[in-house]
């Protein structure tokens, strides 16, 4: 009941505030988790409204990261419009892989240092190197430094 001259009220009931930090105070571990599980409902959520975009636009994650059809002025030839994209995007045919069928196989990208080491799958133990991969890097190893070389001459007499 209040007092006769104002509206104060006091009451024995915590409020909402109070309630909550005991609940906090008393569980905190389910509180953790509770945090946890809302930061992985959003980072999923944002994860899933980037790939609607680019599904939308036609776009891989890499062009769309580099903005190469924003910055560059270029044309996306593989935007058909929304719904299109869509209906390629879930029901249409993949394009092969580029990547290797046997993570073991050899992947060498053309710019492979000295420092880099070529390991054989099909060696006898585990870290061998094959002569055949060691033969093969060094032949790509040098043609790399050949061309990188070969412009800083070509970059000199421009510059010079």
């Amino acid at each position: 009941a209040g007092s006769a001259g104002g509206n104060h009220y006091h009451s024995d009931h915590p409020t909402e505030v109070q309630a909550i930090w005991s609940a906090v105070t008393s569980m905190p571990l389910v509180c953790l988790m509770a945090i946890f599980c809302l930061l992985c409902a959003w980072s999923l959520t944002s994860l899933t409204c980037f790939h609607v975009l680019i599904i939308t636009l036609a776009q891989t994650t890499n062009e769309r990261v580099r903005g190469v059809f924003a910055y560059s002025g270029t044309r996306n030839v593989a935007d058909r419009g929304c719904m299109s994209n869509w209906v390629s995007a879930l029901c249409g045919r993949r394009p092969p892989s580029k990547l290797p069928k046997d993570f073991s196989q050899l992947v060498i990208c053309g710019e492979c240092t000295a420092d880099e080491k070529i390991w054989d799958s099909n060696a006898s133990s585990i870290g061998q190197l094959s002569p055949e991969r060691i033969s093969s890097a060094a032949q790509l190893s040098g043609e790399a430094l050949s061309r990188s070389s070969s412009a800083a001459v070509e970059e000199g007499r421009a510059g010079g």
